[in-house]
């Protein structure tokens, strides 16, 4: 199953990346190493995931949370492809990136 990122969310990595490395040069690079395993994981397996809590049950929504991060990698699962709808800080409104799935 192909995965692809909504423009959405690929501007979030990439500003959180650049957010990382002003902190401490290497960590935007740790963040996208974190982030890329977590495209490997989803992609291998995208049902283990949890449910995304705050959106609908009838829609295949799932959340990853990065393990040294506090991030979180929300897609949707569909037939033949994995959208990532958002990489989103844990503190952000919750259910923000569900819009961006038509």
């Amino acid at each position: 199953m192909s995965l692809r990122l909504h423009a959405d969310a690929s501007v979030e990595a990439t500003q959180t990346a650049q957010w990382y490395e002003q902190q401490r040069p290497g960590l935007g690079v740790e963040f996208l190493t974190a982030l890329s395993d977590a495209y490997q994981a989803i992609q291998a397996n995208p049902l283990k995931y949890p449910r995304a809590d705050e959106a609908p049950p009838e829609v295949e929504f799932r959340s990853y949370a990065l393990r040294r991060f506090p991030h979180v990698v929300h897609y949707h699962v569909g037939l033949n492809l994995i959208l990532v709808l958002a990489v989103a800080h844990t503190s952000r409104s919750p259910g923000y990136w569900l819009r961006r799935f038509s």
